[in-house]
């Protein structure tokens, strides 16, 4: 006989998990027969087939992925505002700029007034005007105080314009008296943010060409009596129909376009790279078991190091690519401008990773790229336009990593305000309180981890 016969009176059917064995079933005896259980064919079926195991593997794809959609749906109206709030009316808020009378005659009063005057509408600039008394070093010092950022921009009525206009009128050649374009300088810097300046630039044309409508018309009244009009018109159309104009004097220009990466958009893909760094390492500590074998103190100094030297890397081979497309780190802090350059990118990348890496802690791999999108938005949203034209929430840009690493950048570049320092000092800051809640979220977690295997028998 196949199988086996066993004497059993009450005939049954059982299964196991691998096993399934029926019963043959006569008078005295039944056979067991051992079958494997069906399995579904692979790579054959379809997603809404009707079968157990389909219907399994369907309910449990679509609760996994219905619920993460919902949450990065809930991460667009809870974090996206952030960005689009930075930019729905900016610039908001106006600029602050001075007007200095140097010199000193009624046309330059006039000019002076009549900006003065101007109203304050959103995005422009509030113009007050200065004695000239407070700049002895006349325009050159006034410029070196916009260089300083004392004020963001400067309109200087150059001495002589009265004198010089006047003059004109009596002149046989007006052009070597007079130039309409040198009656007023506009002072700014446009490497402290390029975005502001170009749209303050527009600004600034179209008031000085108000103003300079309205004075043409009380010009031409005083000189119509004046003998030389014809030769004024023949030698110099320019002086009558546009006798007070203005020349931009740019201290800082924004002059490497290369330049846009490191002081923008590449501290945004650094950030996404230390991200990575956050990602593999979490997955190797999984995969090697270390999470559990080491010691707490064991674990956090693993941690750091990685971190640590993981982020040296990324920062010498982010010099290595920014070098090799020319940026000039070294033509206002020489050969020390690179290493400058190097540190800054260094704990900017520590300051911006650490903040992950602690928050991966307690978030898990699974909901910190939530907090990614968060961190990341909150640091480009105070970045592209300056802080003071952005409402009042705006305000933490002020002591936020991609804030200060650019300043320092353009100081590098561009040789704007040397702030480095205080930058440096927040970057480190940063990566310090990064250092502290690593340390505490990891002790809380091992505590309940070690607590779990307690209780399991484990420990």
């Amino acid at each position: 006989m196949s199988g086996l016969q066993i004497s059993n009176p009450h005939p049954y059917n059982f299964e196991d998990q691998n096993l399934r064995r029926t019963s043959t079933v006569n008078s005295s005896s039944y056979l067991i027969v051992d079958e494997k259980p069906a399995q579904p064919p692979k790579f054959q079926g379809g997603f809404f087939d009707g079968g157990v195991a389909a219907t399994t593997a369907r309910k449990t794809y679509l609760k996994a992925v219905g619920p993460a959609v919902g949450l990065i749906c809930t991460a667009i109206l809870l974090f996206l505002p952030l960005y689009w709030g930075s930019v729905v009316k900016s610039p908001g808020g106006a600029l602050p700029g001075w007007v200095v009378d140097f010199d000193g005659g009624e046309i330059g009063a006039v000019v002076t007034n009549a900006l003065a005057q101007l109203p304050v509408t959103e995005g422009g600039i509030q113009w007050t005007v200065l004695n000239a008394s407070s700049f002895p070093g006349g325009v050159d010092q006034l410029s070196q105080a916009v260089l300083n950022e004392e004020v963001w921009y400067a309109m200087a009525v150059n001495p002589g314009l009265t004198a010089n206009l006047t003059a004109s009128l009596n002149s046989t050649d007006p052009l070597k008296t007079y130039n309409p374009n040198n009656a007023l300088s506009w002072i700014g810097v446009e490497a402290r943010n390029e975005n502001i300046y170009r749209i303050h630039a527009r600004v600034v044309a179209a008031q000085v060409a108000g103003i300079t409508a309205k004075f043409t018309g009380s010009f031409l009244r005083i000189i119509s009596s004046s003998d030389n009009v014809p030769q004024l018109l023949a030698a110099s159309s320019d002086i009558i129909s546009q006798p007070v104009y203005y020349t931009p004097i740019n201290l800082k220009p924004f002059d490497v376009l290369v330049a846009s990466a490191p002081v923008f958009v590449g501290l945004f893909y650094l950030m996404i790279l230390s991200f990575f760094v956050v990602n593999v390492a979490a997955g190797a500590r999984m995969m090697s078991g270390v999470d559990t074998s080491l010691s707490l103190l064991q674990l956090i100094v693993l941690r750091l190091v990685t971190s640590f030297s993981a982020y040296f890397c990324l920062a010498l081979f982010y010099l290595i690519l920014n070098l090799a497309f020319g940026l000039p780190v070294t033509r206002f802090f020489g050969g020390g401008g690179v290493l400058i350059f190097f540190f800054l990118t260094w704990l900017f990348i520590l300051a911006s990773g650490l903040a992950i890496e602690s928050m991966v802690t307690i978030l898990t791999l699974k909901f910190v790229p939530f907090f990614l999108l968060l961190w990341i938005i909150s640091n480009v949203s105070i970045t592209f336009f300056p802080i003071e034209v952005l409402p009042a929430l705006y305000g933490y840009g002020w002591v936020w990593p991609m804030f200060n690493v650019s300043q320092a950048v353009r100081a590098i570049v561009f040789g704007t305000k040397n702030t480095i320092a205080i930058n440096v000092a927040v970057l480190i800051v940063w990566i310090i309180l990064s250092c502290l809640t690593l340390t505490g979220f990891q002790i809380v977690v091992r505590k309940k981890a070690m607590a779990a295997a307690a209780q399991a028998g484990k420990v």
